[in-house]
């Protein structure tokens, strides 16, 4: 493998790690339409 397959393989692994997926949009919409307490109760933790 060259060195430019390699730092494409990189950079690839490095955008999509950073890129949220949709289940980050959905908890961070929940959280701006129904509060903080309902998004992170729809993020599986529930302090109630």
């Amino acid at each position: 493998m060259s060195i430019s397959s390699l730092i494409a393989l990189f950079g690839a692994m490095f955008l999509l790690a950073i890129i949220p997926g949709p289940a980050v949009f959905v908890i961070i919409a929940r959280s701006f339409s129904s509060g903080f307490l309902r998004g992170v109760y729809d993020n599986g933790y529930c302090f109630r």
